[in-house]
C-alpha cells in the first residue's frame, strides 16, 4: 500500500505514517481498519437500557435507570468504554459502600457486569473490566431479625396495638 504520492507527501510524512502502521501492528491492531468512533459508557448504557426497558414494568425500569443515573454515569458516562478500567470501576463501587449501601454497591456491580456484557455482544469490546470485581467488595451485613412473640405474649400485643390507633396498620396487623 502507498503511504502517499510525492511531492505531496514529503519523505519524512511517509516515514511518520510507517511507524505509525508499525506501532498498530505491534498493538495487534489492523491498520487498514477504519478508524472506530469511540462510544461513552453513557450511549452504551442508554442502548442496553432502550433494548431491556419492555421486559419490565415502568415503576421498575424507572428506578432501574434512575440507579444508573445516580451512581453510574456521573463517574463512568462520558468514559470511552474501552477505556474503562477494573480500578475505577472498583472507585466507584467503593463510594457507594462508603455510604453504608452495600446491597446498593452489588447492584451497581451488576449493572455495569451487565452493561459491559453488552458492550462485548454488540462487538465494541474484547473485555469486561466489572467481570471479577464482586469478590472485592464488603460482604453483605447480617440481617437481624425481630424476635418472636411467643403465641402468650399475642393477646397483650393486640390490646396495645388498639390502644395505639394505628389505623390500617392495626388492621392489617390483626388480619395477618
Amino acid at each position: 500500500a502507498a503511504l502517499g504520492k510525492y511531492p505531496a507527501t514529503s519523505l519524512g510524512e511517509a516515514r511518520a505514517e510507517r511507524e505509525r502502521i508499525k506501532t498498530m501492528l505491534r498493538d495487534g491492531k489492523d491498520p487498514g481498519a477504519k478508524a472506530a468512533t469511540l462510544q461513552n459508557f453513557e450511549q452504551i448504557a442508554r442502548r442496553w437500557f432502550a433494548d431491556n426497558q419492555s421486559k419490565w414494568k415502568t415503576s421498575y425500569s424507572a428506578r432501574f435507570w434512575s440507579r444508573i443515573e445516580d451512581d453510574i454515569l456521573p463517574v463512568l458516562g462520558s468514559r470511552p468504554i474501552e477505556q474503562i478500567e477494573p480500578p475505577e470501576i472498583l472507585k466507584l463501587l467503593r463510594a457507594i459502600e462508603d455510604r453504608e449501601a452495600i446491597y446498593t454497591a452489588k447492584r451497581i456491580c451488576e449493572m455495569i457486569n451487565t452493561i459491559f456484557r453488552y458492550a462485548i455482544a454488540e462487538g465494541l469490546i474484547k473485555f469486561n473490566p466489572a467481570a471479577d470485581l464482586k469478590p472485592a467488595l464488603k460482604p453483605m451485613p447480617d440481617v437481624k431479625h425481630r424476635a418472636k412473640l411467643a403465641e402468650s405474649e399475642l393477646p397483650e400485643f393486640f390490646r396495645r396495638l388498639r390502644a395505639s390507633g394505628a389505623g390500617r396498620t392495626q388492621l392489617a396487623l390483626e388480619l395477618v
